[in-house]
């Protein structure tokens, strides 16, 4: 398979490399999960009951409730920073890539800390949403100098 039938295999019918759509795909279903957490949409697990079988077991000093003052700000404040930086970068922004991984890392953390059921879905979104990213195809198309034309075909400069 030579080298130009390959990068044409490697593109989605959009003309974005299909690891990059992969990838936007995964941060928008994380931003989107973060949002849904941020917003209260999900129910929080058995977790009040347990806190309070352990209260009454243990005392109250026994039991910390404070973490979870800052998780639905944070989870929103996530959600959003994701879904702007899936957007920009279907755009060809690639400076974004590090912004999106590192809210991404922040998103587990504050799902991790807050002991919710989503952070198992989280990690998985985050890894798919950070390995495509580096692969060459998607390196290339998000350092290039790139265009669209009104046919969604892509073109660098140099072409």
């Amino acid at each position: 398979m030579s080298r130009h039938s390959l990068t044409r295999h490697l593109r989605s019918a959009s003309g974005y490399p299909r690891p990059l759509v992969a990838s936007v795909a995964a941060w928008l279903l994380f931003g989107v999960l973060e949002l849904v957490v941020g917003f209260g949409a999900i129910a929080p697990s058995d977790g009040e009951s347990e806190v309070d079988r352990v209260r009454d077991e243990l005392g109250s000093p026994a039991v910390s409730t404070s973490a979870p003052l800052l998780d639905r700000p944070v989870a929103v404040v996530v959600g959003l920073v994701l879904l702007a930086a899936a957007l920009l970068l279907l755009a060809g922004r690639g400076s974004v890539r590090y912004v999106a991984a590192v809210a991404g890392v922040v998103g587990v953390l504050d799902l991790a800390v807050g002991g919710r059921f989503e952070t198992g879905i989280a990690i998985v979104l985050l890894v798919v949403g950070i390995v495509p990213l580096m692969l060459p195809s998607v390196y290339r198309f998000l350092s290039a100098d790139t265009h669209t034309s009104g046919t969604g075909r892509v073109w660098t400069s140099s072409s």
